[in-house]
């Protein structure tokens, strides 16, 4: 995996979750041998923000020990997490098998600030990373705003006891493919639209046996949307590496009610025809999607200014690729 990418595409969804006025949730990328997987990690308590630099120290320990589940086999993981009183990202590279951790800061604007490698929990990095905000770097953040947010967390009574959770069923992005199609998910066979399935019932059974309160707080918040515009954006850079013809394909973007796909060189591109069924003719993608109250997918042509629409409660489970 590549830093700079995962970056940029958590960087998109800062700025959506933001403008939401939300908190961005915590994200962990597991690299294990040939499977990427992105979870949302979650932290146990009720504790202030001035609280989360000592629990962001946990889950650091917690995930380079393999105390958390999913990450016991894993070769590189890469954690992200807020932090609303720096108004900065921290975003920590973690090798299993050294246990060493690198940690890197980003602005809301997605420039990296400053870097600490090797990490090391037992300095506070906070002062650096304040002193090159102060310096230029990333995006200024004033000490008067910065005294005002301390102020208000004098004197929180709120418990300081912070647990980690262990992940649950992690959002897989499978990379390996094979057996391209050539058809667009507008052009599906008539023996596939003949195919009748209980669309309801599709979504009540992946609901039934994947569902956390995780997912159910995402989908509550609206921030399931800018969730599977990354890993799409996530899974092209992937294929881009193997398949350099997928480069200039797709741009992906979160609105309020549907994730949008801009089909750069339109749908009758050979190339774009071929990839546009790995996009989104994938098991656990659609199993995501529901998980994060992701209903609607548009897909524009803006060299014929068309669109299409995928709605992902009527897909024919019949259809979906493995992995």
């Amino acid at each position: 995996m590549d830093i700079q990418d995962l970056s940029k595409i958590r960087n998109e969804v800062l700025k959506q979750t933001l403008s939401s006025g939300d908190d961005p949730v915590d994200i962990v990328f597991i690299q294990a041998k040939d499977d990427i997987s992105m979870c949302p990690l979650e932290l146990k308590g009720d504790f202030s923000p001035s609280k989360k630099f000592f629990a962001r120290r946990q889950a650091v320990s917690s995930l380079l020990n393999g105390d958390v589940l999913h990450v016991k086999n894993a070769t590189e993981l890469y954690y992200f997490s807020f932090d609303s009183i720096l108004n900065v990202d921290y975003c920590f590279e973690m090798f299993q098998s050294t246990r060493i951790a690198n940690l890197y800061i980003y602005s809301t604007n997605g420039i990296r600030i400053c870097s600490f490698k090797p990490y090391d929990p037992k300095n506070d990095e906070r002062v650096e990373i304040e002193r090159s905000i102060k310096s230029g770097k990333g995006q200024h953040s004033s000490f008067s705003l910065l005294k005002e947010r301390f102020s208000k967390l004098l004197g929180s009574n709120k418990p300081t006891q912070l647990n980690i959770v262990s992940l649950e069923e992690p959002i897989e992005i499978k990379t390996n493919s094979s057996n391209h199609q050539k058809r667009t998910y507008s052009e599906t066979s008539k023996s596939e639209t003949q195919k009748k399935v209980n669309a309801s019932s599709f979504v009540d059974e992946i609901l039934s046996r994947l569902d956390t309160p995780k997912f159910q707080s995402m989908r509550d918040s609206g921030m399931g949307f800018g969730a599977i515009s990354m890993t799409l954006s996530f899974f092209t850079k992937q294929m881009i590496s193997m398949y350099p013809e997928w480069d200039g394909l797709f741009d992906f973007d979160a609105e309020k009610d549907r994730v949008r796909v801009t089909c750069k060189k339109g749908f009758n591109d050979r190339i774009t025809k071929m990839a546009i069924p790995y996009l989104w003719k994938r098991k656990s993608f659609i199993e995501n999607c529901i998980l994060f109250g992701v209903e609607k997918i548009v897909f524009l042509d803006p060299i014929s200014s068309t669109f299409d629409l995928l709605e992902v409660s009527k897909v024919n489970p019949n259809i979906l690729k493995e992995g």
